[in-house]
């Protein structure tokens, strides 16, 4: 069986887990909820609120590709186990 994980960067907190059949194929899907994580991963220590500087693309709202890059080393890679 293929392991999918879906993760989301919104409102949603409900993990869950559920079984579809996608191209023939049984697959298991574990989605995520990660909001707190990735704004973790990336915010000023200190000033929470506030992106780091050195994640920022310069607009003080969208990351940067160091933004990402740390937003993807955030993620717990037990997870795809």
């Amino acid at each position: 069986m293929k392991k999918i994980l879906s993760v989301s960067v919104g409102s949603s907190q409900r993990d869950h887990t559920t079984h579809h059949t996608f191209l023939g194929q049984e697959c298991e899907i574990s989605r995520q909820g990660t909001d707190g994580d990735f704004e973790k991963a990336i915010q000023d220590p200190g000033n929470p609120a506030r992106m780091a500087p050195a994640y920022d693309s310069g607009d003080k709202l969208h990351p940067g590709d160091a933004g990402y890059k740390r937003m993807a080393e955030s993620i717990d890679l037990t997870l795809f186990e």
